[in-house]
């Protein structure tokens, strides 16, 4: 039986070190709780709403201490990089989360929540519509926030959110995007290969039998290769280990420096954390593996 969007929500919440259980239902679609007593009610948006109706789940929970998740249906929003007319609803939840909103999506069958952007155009009510990358379930921020407006979410309410993604600190989408695909086609046409001497060089810069070079004359040692041996270095584990023996690695080591368990200062937990985060996707996005 093919597993549903909210029984794969619960198994990444349940997975998460910050969170003692996640269930289905309560007084939202999900329902999380978290080690430190705080609770966590995640709504799914799968049609357009009524701000008010958004509003009366803020309040509800609110009132008895509890924060909220909104994840929106990308297909009620729009395509990534189109110009579209936002209802009231969604630029209300924009303005509630800081911008910070996160939409589901189903790409041939893997389930995905990415963060999104507005982009405001000038002179006109529209919006450019950004999709940024897959969020990781590694870190829930739980807070406080206050709306002045819109109207209808005007209020303090205890939200939540994925962390401060860094989709978000780059303003400039556009130059991103370019950028994605700039990398992604130089890793596409470059060959990297390890030869008997067991260093790794671009297929077109292989040592010549006489010790010479090969076309360029450019001999360059693979960064990629060089930044996935610090990643398992970064996690206590050897270069090619399995799938289950990297991710046994990580959780370990994110219980002994995650914010909410940690026992160093919170700034450094909070380093040590991203680096831990950052080796591990890149691990996992090298091999593959989801």
């Amino acid at each position: 039986m093919a597993i549903t969007l909210k029984d794969w929500l619960k198994e990444q919440l349940n997975n998460m070190v910050s969170i003692q259980s996640a269930i289905i239902g309560g007084d939202a679609d999900l329902t999380a709780f978290a080690w430190s007593g705080t609770q966590l009610r995640v709504h799914l948006i799968g049609e357009p709403v009524r701000a008010r109706s958004i509003r009366r789940a803020l309040q509800d929970a609110t009132d008895v201490g509890v924060n909220t998740l909104f994840l929106v249906d990308a297909r009620i929003i729009g395509e990534n990089g189109k110009r579209i007319t936002p209802g009231d609803w969604i630029v209300a939840l924009h303005e509630l989360t800081h911008e910070r909103v996160y939409a589901f999506r189903i790409p041939k069958g893997t389930v995905e929540i990415v963060p999104i952007h507005l982009e405001e155009i000038s002179g006109s009510g529209d919006r450019k519509l950004w999709y940024g990358p897959r969020v990781n379930f590694e870190r829930i921020r739980f807070y406080r926030t206050s709306v002045k407006q819109p109207r209808s979410l005007r209020g303090n309410w205890l939200v939540a959110d994925f962390g401060n993604h860094a989709f978000w600190r780059n303003t400039d989408y556009r130059r991103q995007y370019a950028q994605q695909a700039r990398t992604y086609a130089y890793a596409r046409s470059t060959e990297w290969r390890t030869w008997s001497s067991g260093s790794t060089w671009r297929s077109e810069d292989r040592p010549n039998g006489n010790g010479s070079k090969g076309p360029g004359d450019n001999r360059i040692k693979s960064p990629l290769k060089a930044r996935l041996d610090h990643c398992y270095e970064v996690l206590g584990i050897k270069p090619g280990s399995s799938k289950d023996e990297v991710k046994k690695a990580f959780r370990k080591r994110a219980i002994a420096c995650h914010p909410d368990t940690s026992d160093m200062p919170p700034e450094k937990a909070e380093v040590a954390f991203r680096a831990l985060n950052d080796a591990y996707d890149y691990i996992k996005a090298s091999q593959g593996w989801s």
